[in-house]
């Protein structure tokens, strides 16, 4: 990154909902690119409110940190990264500033926005179109195709967002101790949001002498038979979760729907393990398998095809693990900490430099 591209020294008011025990390493790395950062989280406001509604009391924790860090971001002429809950950022772009200062830049991370009826959603995407009103907010989002949907769902510049991919945090370095070589002999398919069950039971009915190990939520479990070659195991504890992945030949996840969230943590934890992984081909989780893998994305629902993709792997040890090993070296370099943090630092650089322009100022 060039010096052109960020101000260095610049201040950044950081909206997360991190741990209050630990620092966020988003701050730590942001700090290493050359940035004074204050952080800004919602256990900094800990309302005790008898007889008010818990909806009512995130609420204005929102707006309390959009309110607390756009001020502050003002008066050190510097920028708004609002992550985890970026509603706080909509807020901060909508705050007056301090009396003899200007707007803050603002930039928004993660943003999803559904477009469904009903007055919640209604009335969010009124927030976000009176907050890209103005010129100094910007969105991050993951894909380049979501800039286009956002831009046409909101009416707005598609200069205005950002395509930028989640990363893997820091702590899960500690899943590169497990061994690619290592595996148990079974297939796991595993998690919750928008998983193809169906498909995934079609596929272990079709391949009978393989075991496979299902992890799944009870409450969003619909009874179903199962072929005998099933282990289901319901609500597993986290570090069982993991483990139990770890010791998979295969990690299979199917999916049911292009959500930006769906199966990423899963992808990228198994990876990092070494696992060799088979996922539903998704504008979203495509981005994560380099060009020599994407044999190992399937399309929706199909079935026959993982079928076919777990036959011809199951037994080719060599090939296998040199699959594994090459979505490790690619998920470790291009979806990490540092790369992530890079991208949102240049991000703000270019808008600390737009902000400085003296045709920008009042």
């Amino acid at each position: 990154m060039s010096e052109g591209e960020r101000t260095v020294g610049g201040f950044i008011s950081l909206i997360h909902n991190w741990s209050r025990t630990e620092p966020f390493w988003l701050e730590r790395q942001l700090r290493d690119e050359g940035f004074r950062v204050e952080s800004y989280a919602p256990h900094a406001f800990p309302f005790r409110w008898r007889g008010r509604p818990r909806a009512l009391i995130s609420h204005v924790d929102t707006m309390l940190l959009g309110w607390q860090a756009a001020r502050r971001a003002a008066s050190e002429d510097g920028c708004v990264v609002a992550t985890g809950d970026y509603m706080a950022g909509i807020f901060s772009s909508l705050t007056p500033p301090p009396f003899g200062h200007h707007r803050p830049p603002v930039l928004c991370v993660n943003m999803i926005l559904y477009d469904k009826p009903g007055t919640r959603a209604r009335l969010r995407k009124f927030l976000h179109r009176l907050a890209i009103s103005h010129s100094t907010v910007r969105f991050t989002v993951s894909t380049a195709e979501q800039c286009d949907h956002y831009a046409r769902l909101l009416g707005a510049n598609r200069e205005r967002f950002v395509a930028l991919t989640d990363c893997w945090a820091p702590v899960h370095r500690g899943f590169l101790r497990h061994n690619v070589e290592d595996d148990g002999g079974y297939v796991f398919v595993g998690g919750e949001a928008a998983r193809d069950w169906k498909t995934a039971l079609s596929v272990a009915e079709c391949l009978g002498e393989i075991p496979f190990v299902f992890v799944a939520r009870r409450r969003r479990w619909h009874d179903m038979p199962l072929p005998p070659n099933i282990d289901l195991i319901f609500d597993l504890p986290l570090p069982e979760f993991m483990e139990t992945m770890a010791g998979a030949r295969v990690v299979l996840l199917p999916l049911i729907e292009d959500s930006p969230t769906a199966g990423l943590l899963v992808l990228t934890h198994a990876g990092l393990m070494g696992r060799f992984v088979l996922v539903t081909r998704t504008p979203f989780t495509e981005q994560y398998f380099p060009p020599e893998c994407q044999d190992l994305l399937v399309p929706v629902s199909d079935s026959g095809a993982l079928v076919e993709r777990i036959t011809r792997w199951w037994s080719n040890h060599d090939d296998r693990t040199a699959a594994a090993t090459r979505l490790r070296a690619y998920i470790l370099e291009r979806h990490s900490p540092e790369a992530y943090a890079e991208r949102i630092a240049g991000e703000v650089g270019r808008m600390l430099a737009e902000d400085a322009s003296p045709s920008k100022r009042p």
